[in-house]
């Protein structure tokens, strides 16, 4: 059944039934322009009700866990969904998509060819590994700027050289960083071309990210409900970006947080200005699940 016209949040009909809620975190729990603060008090505060009255609150991002788990100290989530699907850690426990060489060499290829582009590989570790000495200069400007771990994205050490030293180290994230963002729809088109089954998402201010072949935020989402013996029906999402989108559309209790984005509006059931209000709306809908 198709969703209703996107709306308002206050115009929802209801959310009882719902026992997991799946955030996203630049831009929708934490401001985009500020991604390295704390969740504020308000936020933190609601979290921490709506765990009380029984719901699951798990984080789908682009970041790797560790930054959310280093990063947040006012609330503990339980579980992560990172580099968009590509990495979930639930509890103790770690499990991380896995690409190729030929894979991450045939992208190197990709980006090689196409001016403008520049590839950088993570690790499942979260280790920033650059493509080139130009992405290396970069890294290491980025390092002296910042003394905490957590502004690198959860990275711990980097693995900085040629393409070959991918060979050490299991590969979870790729990226493409754009010159001019203007580039991104003509290279998207490109890269679902040379490699079907892979999908190119926005996730940051010139950054697109390399989905691995059956993952996103949507699908670790329904993967961690159902081993929570939790239904599709029984989960609410909110999210602000590209690599929100599969989830924004697949859910009924979707909320696009944000003014501007009218495919993101479109995919979701329902739109508000802040986090905050969703999380009100699940506490005045919600039903307990103790």
């Amino acid at each position: 059944m198709p969703k209703p016209a996107t709306r308002r949040i206050g115009e929802t009909g209801g959310l009882s039934g719902i026992r997991l809620a799946a955030l996203d975190f630049d831009g929708t729990l934490v401001p985009k322009d500020k991604p390295n603060v704390d969740l504020n008090d308000r936020t933190a505060a609601l979290l921490e009700q709506l765990r009380c009255r029984g719901l699951r609150l798990i984080v789908a991002t682009g970041r790797h866990p560790s930054f959310i788990q280093k990063r947040i100290r006012k609330f503990q989530f339980d579980a992560v969904i990172g580099y968009s699907g590509n990495v979930v850690s639930h509890g103790r426990q770690e499990e991380a998509a896995a690409f190729s060489l030929d894979m991450i060499q045939a992208v190197y290829t990709f980006a090689q060819n196409h001016p403008g582009l520049e590839m950088t590989l993570y690790s499942d570790q979260g280790i920033a590994c650059g493509s080139s000495s130009e992405s290396k200069e970069a890294l290491l400007k980025k390092w002296r700027r910042t003394d905490r771990i957590c502004d690198l994205n959860g990275v711990a050490d980097f693995l900085i050289g040629d393409i070959r030293k991918v060979t050490t180290m299991q590969v979870s994230r790729i990226c493409l960083h754009l010159d001019r963002w203007e580039l991104y729809p003509g290279i998207k088109s490109k890269f679902q071309i040379r490699f079907p089954g892979y999908r190119l998402v926005k996730t940051g201010d010139k950054q697109a990210e390399v989905l691995a072949q059956g993952r996103s935020k949507a699908s670790e989402i329904l993967r961690l409900a159902h081993s929570l013996g939790i239904s599709a029906d029984q989960i609410a999402c909110a999210g602000d970006d590209e690599n929100d989108m599969e989830m924004l559309q697949l859910f009924d209790h979707s909320y696009y947080i944000g003014r501007n984005d009218d495919p993101l509006r479109s995919a979701a059931a329902f739109c508000a200005d802040h986090v905050n209000a969703v999380l009100e709306q699940l506490l005045i809908k919600g039903e307990s699940h103790v």
